[in-house]
């Protein structure tokens, strides 16, 4: 099969290379057997991308020796050239092939959400990988905001379709709340590294929420001030006031983190004015499952504007009586 020479004096036997990927630039062993007819090559050289390598007689029929890559992807062939006493040359073209790979491997990290309540509600994210190169191996670790490894895992070959975290260490037990990055490297067959990060946090802690109560001095309205840290993730909430006899005034809520102000009109509720109190409930669940409940039942409020001037007194008034503003 091979387009070599009009003559006898040799036969191509076999060529090995190893590693056959290899990245732009590298060095890659080739053995190549040339088994002599009526002589022994003079010398034997290896031909790739436009370069000459020239190849040991070590063992027998055997030339052994390294090539350097080219330094661009692609598929590389190999001529091997051998030399007789006389100038002659036996030409065996594309004996062997390297493949250049000198891209890193692409991996997609997706995952069912980015936080979890972890061991503390049997909660865990859930991350998929996904790759369309051969892997040689991997590495994982996730490590917190001091880049300190807490958990780490590492395989050989194809990518495990998922990983799971639950918020342990290595050790099985919890790690404390706050923001960690899941790091993975993986090393295709030519040796080409690829990391890739992505940030997640441990939440295990319900929302704290601080609720202050203003009422107004002629008992129109009240408003309720919420207290709460700017980085609180809140997934939904609601919000219940009732008056005495637990007649409902309003009934809110919502999704994403509750406003900071909530003013409720109380002229409209029925017996609520005249009442000395009224009742709320407040309760948040947080996008890890956390949740948060508070209530208070006795937000008594204020009495009615008094008069702004007191009753006419009984009998004669001086000028210099004091009177009650």
């Amino acid at each position: 099969l091979f387009e070599n020479r009009g003559d006898n004096s040799l036969e191509f036997g076999s060529v090995k290379i190893s590693p056959l990927i290899v990245r732009g630039g590298e060095d890659t062993k080739i053995s190549v057997r040339i088994i002599p007819i009526t002589e022994k090559p003079l010398s034997v050289q290896a031909h790739i991308g436009g370069e000459k390598f020239d190849l040991k007689n070590g063992n027998g029929d055997y030339y052994d020796g390294e090539i350097t890559a080219p330094g661009e992807d692609g598929l590389y062939t190999i001529d091997i050239i051998a030399a007789l006493s006389d100038g002659r040359t036996s030409k065996f073209f594309s004996a062997g092939m390297v493949k250049v790979d000198a891209i890193p491997p692409e991996v997609i990290i997706l995952t069912n959400k980015d936080i979890t309540a972890g061991l503390v509600k049997k909660d865990a994210i859930l991350f998929t990988l996904k790759s369309n190169e051969e892997i040689e191996r991997w590495d994982v670790e996730i490590v917190d905001k001091d880049n300190k490894p807490v958990r780490g895992g590492k395989g050989f070959g194809v990518l495990p379709p998922q990983l799971i975290w639950k918020g342990e260490n290595d050790a099985g037990g919890k790690n404390s709340d706050g923001v960690y990055n899941f790091k993975l490297s993986v090393w295709d067959v030519a040796g080409n590294i690829g990391v890739f990060q992505k940030k997640i946090i441990l939440d295990t802690t319900p929302p704290a929420v601080k609720i202050e109560v203003e009422t107004s001095d002629n008992n129109d309205e009240v408003t309720f001030n919420f207290d709460y840290e700017i980085d609180e993730k809140m997934e939904k909430w609601e919000f219940i006031v009732l008056g005495e006899n637990s007649k409902f005034v309003k009934n809110l809520s919502g999704k994403g983190n509750v406003d900071e102000r909530i003013v409720i009109p109380l002229t409209s509720a029925e017996g609520v004015v005249d009442s000395a109190k009224i009742m709320y409930t407040f309760r948040a669940i947080d996008i890890a499952g956390n949740v948060f409940e508070t209530s208070n039942q006795k937000v008594v409020l204020r009495n009615k504007k008094e008069e702004k001037f007191a009753k006419k007194k009984e009998g004669p008034i001086s000028a210099w009586d004091t009177i009650d503003f």
